[in-house]
């Protein structure tokens, strides 16, 4: 089986997010994190050894940073339970239904 490549960006809602993997150096000894969303620049970043050693271990990375892209791009802030369980559910099934090369990607690793 072909591996499937991470895309280089993907769409939440209107938005065009850049994701970009970086050493794992950066990420964890300057960062102190394994991803990071910057929602200013439009970018998720992500452990790079992390990403290409795939499993439900990158899975569960990359959603976790789309999670707060949703959130972002939803203002889910001072949202209460209910709208923000729905708009996530709403911001996932977008994400996966606009991007099918990181569906593929997703399906691939877990």
């Amino acid at each position: 089986m072909k591996k499937v490549k991470l895309p280089d960006a993907i769409d939440v809602s209107y938005h065009h997010i850049k994701i970009e993997l970086i050493s794992s150096h950066l990420s964890q000894e300057v960062g102190e994190q394994q991803g990071c969303y910057v929602a200013r620049d439009m970018i998720i970043y992500l452990d790079k050894d992390l990403i290409e050693a795939g499993g439900t271990r990158a899975c569960s990375l990359l959603l976790h940073e789309v999670g707060h892209a949703i959130f972002y791009i939803f203002n889910l802030a001072a949202a209460e339970e209910e709208r923000a369980v729905d708009s996530f559910a709403n911001g996932y099934t977008e994400v996966l239904t606009r991007n099918p090369q990181l569906k593929k990607w997703i399906n691939q690793n877990t």
